[in-house]
C-alpha cells in the first residue's frame, strides 16, 4: 500500500482516539480532491483492522498498523470480507441508492470481528442513497467503522453530517508533494518536480492528472494566448471538455496567469485582478457545482476583454 505523506495532526488526533477508546463509528473526511483523503481512509482501515504497530519499542506514530496481520495482504489485494469500498461506477456520475443498499446487504451477512466500509465520492450521493445509509450511521453494528470521503463538503446533507465526526483534510505542503512525487514519479528531474509542485497547490491528485494531460493542455493554452477570440475561447472550451480536461484547463490557466505576472511587472496588477477574477469563478465551480466548460470558456472570455 502507498506511504501516508502528511496530515501528521489529523493522524496523531485518529491516533489518541484509538488509543483512549473513543473512535467515532462514523468519519466524515473532507477535502479538496488529490489531498490524499481516499488513502488516509484506507490506512485508517488497515489500523481498525489490522491494529497497532508493535513491531518496534518505540511508540508508533500516525496511523502505522501490523502489517504482519493475516488480513494486511488481502486489503492490499482488495479481498478483505472485513473492508467494503463504495465507488462511483465507471458508467456513472455519482454513487447509488443500489450500491448503498448492495454494501448494507454484504455488511449484515457478517457480524465477526471489526469491519470498516469506505464510501468514496459520497458528496455525490442523491438524498435516496443517502437515506438508505442514515440508519447505519445511526445504528452500525458492534465493531462497525463507516468513513465518509467528500470533495464538498455542503453538498452532503445535514443529516448525515450530523451522525459522523468530521475531519477536514487539508492540502499537502510543497515539500510533502515533492516526496509523493518522487515516489511516484521517480524518473522526473527536480525542475519538473517544482513545476507541478506549483501548479498542484497542495494536490499530488492534480500533479498526477497534470503529468497525464498537462502537455497537451498547455499546449493547447499557448495556441489561445497567441491568437485570442471569442471563437477561439468556444473551441478551446468545447474540446477540453469532450476530453473531461476542462476542470484541469481552468487550473493550468490560473497558473498561466500567475507566470505572466510574475515575468511582467508592469502589468503586474492586470494579471493579478484577472487572476483573481478566474479564481472565485474556480472556487464557484467546485462549491457549486458549475458546468466546467462554462467556466473555463467564460474565463477565457476574460483574458481577451
Amino acid at each position: 500500500m502507498k506511504s501516508l505523506i502528511g496530515h501528521k495532526k489529523l493522524q496523531d488526533d485518529l491516533q489518541q482516539l484509538f488509543k483512549s477508546g473513543n473512535m467515532p463509528h462514523a468519519l466524515l473526511l473532507s477535502g479538496r480532491k488529490g489531498v490524499g483523503k481516499s488513502l488516509l481512509a484506507k490506512h485508517f482501515a488497515c489500523r481498525v483492522i489490522c491494529g497497532a504497530d508493535e513491531s518496534s519499542m518505540f511508540e508508533a506514530e500516525g496511523l502505522s498498523f501490523n502489517q504482519n496481520h493475516h488480513l494486511y495482504p488481502q486489503i492490499e489485494a482488495g479481498a478483505c470480507p472485513d473492508l467494503l469500498e463504495v465507488n462511483i461506477a465507471d458508467d456513472k456520475k455519482a454513487i447509488t441508492v443500489g450500491q448503498i443498499r448492495q454494501m448494507l446487504t454484504k455488511l449484515s451477512l457478517s457480524s465477526d470481528g471489526k469491519r470498516v466500509v469506505i464510501v468514496n465520492d459520497a458528496d455525490t450521493m442523491n438524498n435516496a442513497a443517502a437515506n438508505a445509509l442514515l440508519k447505519t450511521l445511526e445504528e452500525p453494528g458492534q465493531g462497525v467503522h463507516i468513513v465518509l470521503v467528500v470533495h464538498n463538503v455542503s453538498r452532503v446533507l445535514p443529516t448525515i453530517i450530523s451522525r459522523c465526526r468530521h475531519f477536514k483534510v487539508g492540502p499537502l505542503t510543497d515539500e510533502e508533494v515533492d516526496q509523493a512525487l518522487q515516489n511516484e514519479l521517480p524518473s522526473l528531474s527536480a525542475v519538473q518536480r517544482d513545476e507541478l509542485v506549483e501548479i498542484a497547490k497542495g494536490s499530488v491528485g492534480d500533479a498526477m492528472r497534470l503529468m497525464e494531460n498537462g502537455a497537451e493542455v498547455l499546449g493547447m493554452l499557448d495556441g489561445f494566448f497567441k491568437n485570442p477570440s471569442q471563437l477561439e475561447a468556444i473551441n478551446l472550451a468545447e474540446k477540453l471538455q469532450g476530453k473531461k480536461l476542462a476542470p484541469l484547463g481552468v487550473e493550468l490557466l490560473l497558473s498561466h496567469i500567475s507566470i505572466r505576472a510574475k515575468n511582467n511587472p508592469n502589468d503586474a496588477v492586470k494579471w493579478a485582478t484577472l487572476y483573481q477574477k478566474i479564481d472565485k469563478k474556480r472556487a464557484d465551480m467546485e462549491i457549486f457545482n458549475l458546468s466546467p466548460q462554462l467556466v473555463l470558456e467564460t474565463s477565457l472570455m476574460d483574458v481577451i476583454s
